[in-house]
């Protein structure tokens, strides 16, 4: 089988898996669109859109939702025996990495599609200006939040208290990614461009095909142990 093959094979049987139950999509749904009101109604209903504080909104939601998300996932497939059994696979460790991170950046999209709505409802803002840019936005937060997310859910997969770790270590290391969405969003809000932020849609971009690669070879060795 080959490598490209391997990964479009778990990828979809994950996925397949999760249609069936939609456990852990419901479950991230439900987090962030918790997380999003909780946000809105704490802040000023009368203060102007697009502050730094409203965009956070959007973004703190959907990690809170994807960090649920990535625990109940294998936590699953710790109890189930299934991660053991991919790892016997003749193939790469690194096809399981990208297999892993593909399926959930599809889940955190599906999660997106829903939440984001519900952020420019609740907030009274509008996204129809600049709606292809506010997708390339997401596709990249969520692709680099699933390559840091898979990594760290397999290390804390295998301690006592993978629900406690995997936050504490997830925030640090998506605040770059964070400050990136943050900036390209209030000038998105604003202007419906991205011409000034253009540095942190580079630093963004550079985040997810770095991190992205280095994971994928780290897996292996966090897989060993």
């Amino acid at each position: 089988m080959t490598f490209l093959r391997a990964v479009a094979v778990m990828a979809a049987k994950d996925l397949r898996l999760e249609l069936r139950s939609k456990e852990t999509l419901a479950t991230m749904m439900l987090v962030a669109v918790l997380v999003l009101l909780v946000f809105v109604f704490a802040l000023d209903p009368d203060s102007p859109s697009g502050r730094p504080a409203d965009v956070g909104v959007l973004w703190a939601a959907l990690v809170f939702g994807a960090a649920i998300g990535l625990g109940r996932s294998f936590a699953r497939e710790r109890h189930e025996g299934r991660l053991q059994a991919m790892l016997l696979a003749p193939v790469d460790r690194s096809a399981i990495f990208l297999a892993k991170w593909a399926g959930f950046t599809v889940l955190l999209l599906a999660m997106a599609a829903v939440v984001v709505p519900a952020y420019a409802a609740f907030c009274y803002v509008s996204l129809t200006g600049g709606l292809w840019r506010w997708a390339a936005l997401v596709v990249l937060v969520a692709a680099g939040l699933a390559g840091v997310g898979v990594l760290l859910a397999a290390v804390t997969a295998m301690t006592r208290a993978p629900d406690l770790l995997l936050p504490v270590l997830l925030l640090p290391l998506v605040v770059p990614l964070l400050l990136g969405a943050v900036s390209v969003s209030q000038e998105l809000l604003g202007t419906g461009q991205w011409i000034h932020t253009s540095g942190w849609l580079g630093l963004m971009i550079a985040y997810d095909l770095l991190f992205i690669a280095a994971r994928a070879m780290l897996f292996e060795y966090v897989t060993e142990v």
